[in-house]
């Protein structure tokens, strides 16, 4: 767990640097015009639910079958990737567009003139998701970090201020996207070319993938090609609903919400991210034992992180509201936080399951789970979004996770005899009541600035002395015990 703690911290850093940028503009900037924030995030949620239909698995490969090629001394791995990729595009592009046009005809789905570019966008996407991947082979994930979600967060807010200001029009929006998303791309290629992983000239991955691997790994990418499926459905699907069902002004209104709940993926795909090749190279040793270990360690790690930006986050809700522009427009929604945070908080208590079938010789029942997940989301998207609107696709979201999340967890546990879950979990329960019950019933002041502080400032040393002295997570009683003896010790 050391170098996936360590690895995970400083890209968290990294990322909450972007989260404050993100903030700026999510409290100041986007509410400006919530219809068209809407409409962007409707563009990138849209060809964010495409790449896996169209990369169907080869994401996938990278952290799987990197060890094997590394130990045979086969270079070209990146050349024999995007060959695969772009094979796969073509033939996926070949069965989505008339599929698409078929589908207009009959009035299937919405006509829209963005299409199209959507698509480009989401064929871009499919490449940066591969390099970015294969950063974490040669253990870099910050500086990838730094250009899939600082340019983001930078950008993106540009684009749309020249849109509130009549220096685009709607349809000039996604062609924006485009090249920000192309310039992304090819600072990558630039990287991995820097630190000597963009071999794209060599040829042996490409034969030894033809000799021994070609039927192996396509049907490795064909089932797991699921997961990212599910792992789509789960994080754009809702957006997706909600501006099909209801409106863009309605994914305006919803998406502050998934900000906040950001926060909470970033240690999340932090640990995931580095996680990935480790859990890889220990099935393909056979440690299980290790596999255990890393997967209890990263579910109380990011529980422990999950309870605390939840319980800062609510105890700040208020105040945040009063001072965003518009903010008066997301008053009633504030439950929806709440619902959102029980989704994420499901995953974080499960940690790397995913990680764990995908790596493991049972990837195939992928397949099963995100059929699950995909039925459920869907059917309860139609359900609770016409009952409740943007509440409900909260609601939807919350359960169609769990489904998914405690059905994996049975599988692996059955399979394995292993599960993510400690006793020591339950002591958490505690800080979570003592929040609402500070929320509701201490902190009564009018003044929104003093409460906020105060409440947090007194939490945030309670917990800390809360879970140190229980002794929950072994990384940081560790950290906190070189702390303070670097404070003693002045």
């Amino acid at each position: 767990m050391g170098i996936v703690f360590r690895q995970s911290f400083k890209n968290s850093l990294i990322n909450y640097s972007g989260v404050i940028i993100g903030a700026v503009s999510t409290l100041f900037i986007y509410p400006l015009n919530w219809e068209m924030y809407g409409d962007i995030q409707l563009f990138i949620a849209s060809a964010s639910l495409l790449v896996p239909f169209l990369s169907m698995g080869v994401q996938s490969i990278v952290n799987k079958y990197y060890p094997y090629f590394e130990k045979h001394n086969s270079t070209g791995f990146i050349r024999l990737l995007l060959m695969i990729a772009l094979r796969r595009v073509i033939i996926l592009s070949l069965v989505i567009i008339p599929l698409v046009f078929f589908m207009l005809k009959y009035n299937i789905i919405e006509s829209r003139t963005e299409l199209p570019t959507i698509y480009i966008l989401s064929v871009i996407m499919v490449f940066i998701s591969i390099f970015r991947i294969h950063c974490s082979n040669m253990k870099r994930i910050v500086v990838p970090d730094i250009f899939t979600k600082f340019f983001v967060k930078i950008f993106i807010p540009l684009i749309f201020l020249l849109s509130v200001y009549d220096f685009f029009h709607k349809g000039q929006i996604i062609l924006a996207l485009i090249f920000l998303y192309g310039i992304i791309m090819l600072c990558l290629i630039i990287y991995l070319k820097k630190i000597n992983a963009f071999d794209i000239q060599e040829k042996e991955a490409s034969k030894l993938f033809k000799t021994n691997l070609k039927s192996k790994m396509n049907n490795y990418m064909l089932y797991n090609s699921f997961s990212h499926i599910g792992s789509s459905l789960s994080i754009n699907l809702d957006k997706v609903m909600i501006g099909n069902l209801l409106s863009s002004l309605a994914v305006g209104l919803y998406t502050p919400f998934l900000f906040l709940n950001t926060l909470m993926d970033i240690p999340l795909n932090a640990i995931n991210y580095i996680a990935n090749p480790i859990v890889s190279k220990h099935f393909e040793s056979d440690k299980l034992f290790e596999i255990e270990q890393l997967y209890k360690s990263t579910a109380v790690n990011l529980i422990l992180v999950g309870v605390f930006i939840f319980s800062i986050i609510w105890l700040n809700l208020d105040f945040i509201l009063s001072i965003m522009t518009n903010g008066k427009d997301l008053i009633p929604y504030k439950i929806l936080f709440v619902i959102l945070t029980l989704s994420k908080m499901t995953d974080m208590a499960t940690s790397i399951n995913t990680s764990i079938i995908t790596f493991s010789p049972f990837y195939k029942y992928n397949i099963l789970f995100v059929f699950i997940l995909g039925l459920a989301a869907l059917v309860s998207n139609f359900y609770f979004i016409s009952l409740w609107g943007i509440i409900g696709a909260g609601i939807a979201t919350a359960c169609s996770v769990f489904i998914y999340n405690v059905l994996k967890v049975l599988f692996i546990n059955i399979k394995y005899k292993i599960h993510p879950f400690s006793y020591k979990l339950t002591y958490l329960v505690l800080p979570l009541i003592i929040v609402f019950l500070t929320e509701r019933y201490f902190f009564e002041d009018k003044n929104l600035f003093l409460r906020s502080t105060t409440s947090s400032l007194l939490f945030s040393f309670f917990y800390l002395f809360f879970v140190y002295k229980i002794k929950i997570s072994k990384e940081l009683n560790y950290r906190l015990n070189d702390l303070i003896n670097f404070i003693t010790s002045r």
